[in-house]
């Protein structure tokens, strides 16, 4: 006699044609519970219904995976509506006999399907469970204190409110923050009149107008009442200043380049300026979205012109400089204003046609530059190979998870939209399919 499938023939199809992949995947089969009994006789009540039960699952890549049931029907039900219900155990579910879901966590869930027939004879409810875990996701370095994080929001003529990154590592629990400023010059740390909240979020207040100040922010582990585990030095300037004493970030801009240099110009504050004897700019670069140190060498700079070049450089790239203001005539003099980073890049020109393929056991040079960082609303990632080849950007929190991914490929750039994401430190990671051409990673801060 005829029997009725509960999944479609290319349904089953699809997990036959699986059977061949590397991939992980298990097949089990569940016992049916039968959760109602009909009432009147007729048939074989809900044991007619479905039979041999078997839930099946393929997981393609980290934390992605398909479910199905594949199970028949025996005869003598008549006509009959199946539903399917998906508690994937992460709060999120689905219906249908085919389903994907994509976890975006390590961690151990319990998947649920509800089966509910409706026949003749009545309502069956069959329950099957599967304990799926997850852990692919890679854990974020433990950082104490991220100094590139340590942000001011807001300064005042009296003040200034800045933030900071909260520690997240078992190693350092019961964590500590001091809070201590001064004035540029001074070896004595004054730490009254400061406050902070468990967010990050601090401020410090009764400060003199148009002033050099340094901020420092100290973190001690674990009770530890001896030298601080990490800190971190913040200059800046209150307000209150005449206009011809500020520096004006606003008009630091690149006015040309070649294939090895920048140009750029700005506005220098006035020679008489009482905030900053004998002002001082010192410009620094780097590649754009690198994390590497800020670099000195090979820049020149016409103060009283408030012009200058970076020279050295490598053709078709995009940098980031900034200038520090520093009072004292030197680069040892401390810094009144640092304007930048500014993203700036040299020309490009078209080297010969090369077909470059890869090798076993080869390898490739490639570099990722992301910018603005910090981010706020939208961030480029321009990602320089010498080979052409496609690759996947991943986007990870502070806890692994998964929040944010596109397809791409290597020397182009690609324009992220990062408006859903919440402030904060997290991690990216360029790769080709196989994670051995190119697997490369780093850290995007987001500020609002």
């Amino acid at each position: 006699m005829n029997r009725m499938l509960l999944v479609l023939t290319l349904v089953v199809g699809m997990f036959s044609g699986v059977e061949s992949k590397t991939l992980s995947k298990i097949n089990w089969a569940s016992p049916l519970t039968l959760t109602y009994a009909p009432t009147d006789g007729g048939g074989d009540g809900c044991d007619c219904f479905i039979k041999n039960g078997k839930l099946v699952f393929f997981n393609g890549s980290c934390g992605n995976y398909s479910f199905a049931l594949i199970s028949n029907a025996a005869d003598g039900c008549g006509a009959t509506t199946t539903t399917l219900a998906w508690d994937f155990g992460d709060s999120y579910g689905a219906t249908g006999n085919f389903v994907n879901h994509q976890y975006t966590a390590n961690g151990t869930y319990t998947v649920t399907l509800t089966v509910t027939v409706t026949s003749q004879y009545g309502v069956c409810t069959y329950q099957l469970t599967q304990v799926v875990t997850v852990s692919c996701f890679i854990d974020p370095p433990c950082v104490y204190l991220d100094c590139d994080s340590v942000f001011i929001k807001n300064i005042y003529e009296t003040g200034v409110q800045f933030k900071f990154p909260i520690v997240d590592c078992e190693d350092c629990e019961n964590p500590d923050y001091t809070i201590g400023w001064r004035r540029a010059g001074s070896t004595t740390w004054n730490y009254g009149g400061t406050t902070w909240s468990t967010s990050g979020n601090g401020s410090v207040f009764g400060l003199d107008s148009c002033t050099q100040y340094e901020l420092i922010i100290e973190l001690r582990c674990n009770g530890n009442e001896a030298a601080p585990d990490a800190s971190c030095v913040v200059p800046f300037t209150t307000t209150g200043c005449p206009d011809e004493c500020i520096f004006d970030c606003a008009s630091v801009v690149q006015t040309g380049s070649s294939y090895d240099r920048i140009y750029f110009s700005f506005t220098p504050i006035d020679t008489a300026c009482t905030n900053c004897d004998d002002p001082y700019y010192d410009v620094s670069w780097r590649v754009a979205g690198s994390s590497a140190a800020w670099n000195y060498c090979c820049t020149s700079v016409a103060p009283g012109a408030g012009t200058g070049s970076i020279w050295g450089l490598s053709y078709c790239t995009i940098y980031e400089f900034r200038i520090e203001l520093r009072c004292g005539g030197s680069h040892l003099s401390p810094v009144l204003a640092t304007c930048g980073p500014v993203v700036a890049n040299t020309r490009c020109f078209s080297p010969p046609a090369e077909e470059k393929l890869v090798q076993p056991g080869g390898s490739s040079s490639t570099n990722i530059m992301v910018y603005p960082n910090p981010a706020s609303q939208m961030v480029k990632f321009a990602i320089e190979s010498d080979l052409d080849v496609n690759g996947t950007i991943r986007i990870f929190n502070n806890m692994g998870a998964l929040v944010k991914e596109i397809v791409s490929r290597t020397n182009q750039v690609e324009e992220l939209s990062i408006e859903e994401l919440g402030e904060g430190i997290y991690y990216y990671k360029f790769s080709t399919d196989d994670e051995t051409t190119i697997n490369k990673n780093g850290k995007l801060v987001i500020l609002r």
